[in-house]
């Protein structure tokens, strides 16, 4: 057995790879004997190749290496050269000298190449049709980096101490189109059916393999139900009366599926992250997806023969990590697994009436710039985004807004200092900015925070006309715990965006029944709410579009009530005019999504 290829660091060495010049990982000489002609089968096994990060491809190229007594490196044979996958690195070559020859050492090199395959750094065997300047490792690869003939302006590259990320290739304007994924794989939550994922009225079982959870009988030949997936169901005819299991046990199961009939979207999603080693110690998590998962999948599905415990944990885990989820269903989109989270996003995600995702610019992008998302509610503070980003992804968020006390000038996390020398209480220390002492711990705060956040929810569940939330609402930005906070604290900004949605929008509110000071004070909250929510979240926004639009109904409302004041008939047009132009300068499709989307926001 030759030696392991171990503990391998970058250098400066350029090797010509394909043709191409590349950076070398590193280099070992390996002891073998092979004289004559014969033939020798070499086994390696590499380890610690840099730092090994799944999704990386990296080359191993082989060379027969000469040596005698007069000159160290006389002649090199070629070799058998092989692609390698960090994620399996054992490795064999079958090797022949040349009549007369001597090898006693074989060269092994490993390389990454850097400009390569858009998805995976892989070696360039196929250009783009579009002639973009883009290359590809495979014709499946290929088709992801285009979409109708226009080709996606990302790479992957590899980013010291986050892994694999996705760049920019060219400059890329505001609301252009970054990538379009489909999901992989996908499931419906419990209620909903599981092939289109609309609510289930009444169950329609399939006459197959009888699963119950469809809404009408046409979803039975579904493509999500596939003919793999009901043969399966139908070979094991388990019990569907617990839903939970049954539920928990179809997403990571159709993941399993795929193994064996879509190779090329399981290769796809071995290369995502599961954080293995940190899921291990969740004792609790582990043992409840054993009990219910797992033993559903292996007992209940007598699938036991077809998949190991190791690849059901594994896709558990992809699925933990990975996981999109939505009020009707949970998916694995497997390029967009690979956009960064920053709590200042420069791209934006929309979901497709087909369940795709789609990644558009959210502001300018110059070539090489780095395309990240967030993971989190724009109305999630700084102390729970803390502990979600460690608790369910594993990380601490190094963004500019994490970092920064302010939150980038917004003070969405600010609080009021209680001696009232109007000072603001900031994060991590919680010192007044005016008399410098620390007043509150990070405990305290986050008990203040979770005090109100509970009356909300709690309140908010119990009333359903739209006169009694806002009547509600404004006791709480009246009350004395509100002044804790201050009026650009995220809860404010919560709050405050649930009445924009509402003043003008509901019985005994519509703006016929409105006062025009309380008009005024709905374009006070859209005009505060915009500059601060921009700091955090700025460019071409769905939330924005839809304050603005409310903001627009507003002003519109005041012009009508004011036109026979011939003082104040030229501010109020041009008013109205800046509304309108805002308005209509953005796309139809993101002025619809934008409204629900605010919706969608103002009672999350």
């Amino acid at each position: 057995m030759i030696p392991a290829v171990s503990s391998l660091k970058y250098n400066s060495y350029i090797e010509v790879f394909g043709g191409r010049k590349v950076p070398t990982i590193g280099s070992v000489c390996l002891p073998v004997s092979l004289n004559g002609d014969k033939e020798l089968k070499l086994n390696f096994i590499c380890t610690n190749i840099g730092q090994p990060i799944l999704g990386f491809r990296s080359c191993l190229d082989l060379d027969l290496i000469r040596l005698n007594n007069s000159a160290p490196l006389c002649s090199t044979v070629k070799g058998k050269h092989s692609e390698i996958d960090v994620l399996n690195s054992e490795f064999s070559g079958i090797f022949k000298g040349s009549p007369g020859q001597t090898v006693n050492f074989i060269k092994a090199t490993v390389h990454v190449c850097e400009d390569a395959c858009p998805l995976y750094i892989r070696a360039r065997v196929l250009e783009c049709n579009q002639k973009c300047g883009a290359w590809s490792c495979s014709s499946a690869h290929l088709k992801l980096h285009a979409y109708d003939k226009y080709c996606y302006p990302f790479k992957m590259v590899r980013k010291n101490g986050f892994g694999q990320s996705l760049v920019t290739t060219r400059d890329v304007e505001p609301m252009e189109l970054i990538l379009r994924d489909h999901h992989r794989p996908i499931s419906a939550k419990i209620g909903f059916c599981i092939s289109c994922h609309k609510k289930i009225e009444k169950e329609y079982p399939c006459s197959r393999c009888k699963v119950p959870y469809f809404c009408s009988p046409s979803c039975h030949t579904h493509i999500l139900h596939s003919m793999s997936e009901c043969k399966l169901l139908s070979e094991a005819s388990p019990v569907y009366e617990d839903q939970n299991k049954f539920y928990e046990s179809l997403m990571p199961l159709r993941a399993l599926l795929q193994r064996d009939l879509y190779p090329n979207s399981w290769s796809r999603l071995q290369r995502l992250e599961d954080h293995s080693d940190k899921r291990k110690l969740e004792k609790e998590t582990l043992k409840y997806f054993e009990e219910n998962v797992e033993s559903y999948i292996i007992n209940d599905l007598k699938l036991n023969n077809l998949f190991s415990k190791q690849e059901i944990h594994r896709v558990l885990g992809l699925i933990r990590i990975n996981g999109i989820q939505t009020t009707e269903y949970r998916a694995i989109y497997p390029t967009m697994a690979l956009i960064n989270n920053s709590c200042v996003s420069n791209s934006r995600c929309i979901h497709d009436d087909d369940n795709n995702m789609i990644i558009r610019a959210q502001i300018f992008l110059k070539e090489g710039t780095e395309i990240k998302i967030g993971y989190h509610s724009l109305f999630t503070g700084i102390i729970g985004r803390k502990y979600h980003f460690n608790k369910t992804w594993f990380f601490d968020c190094d963004c500019m807004r994490c970092n920064d006390p302010t939150e980038c000038g917004s003070d969405l996390n600010a609080l009021v200092c209680p001696k009232e020398d109007g000072g603001l209480l900031r994060p991590f220390d919680w010192k007044c900015d005016v008399c410098k002492e620390a007043v509150y711990s990070t405990k305290d705060v986050w008990d203040f925070e979770m005090e109100l956040l509970k009356k909300l929810t709690k309140t908010e569940s119990k009333l359903n006309k739209c006169c009694e939330l806002i009547e509600f609402y404004e006791s709480i930005l009246s009350s004395k715990s509100s002044q804790l906070f201050a009026s650009s604290h995220y809860l404010m900004m919560k709050i405050k965006s649930n009445l924009i949605s509402l003043y003008g929008n509901g019985p005994k509110y519509y703006y016929s029944q409105m006062s025009n000071d309380l008009i005024k004070k709905k374009i006070e909250y859209c005009t505060e709410f915009i500059n601060v929510m921009m700091k955090v979240d700025p460019g071409d926004t769905d939330w924005k579009t839809a304050t603005e639009f409310e903001k627009l109904q507003a002003e519109a409302f005041l012009v009508q009530t004011k036109l026979d004041d011939m003082n104040e008939k030229d501010k109020i047009y041009m008013l109205l005019e800046g509304g309108v132009n805002r308005v209509i300068s953005m796309p139809l499709t993101d002025f619809i999504s934008g409204i629900k989307r605010f919706l969608i926001l103002a009672n999350e």
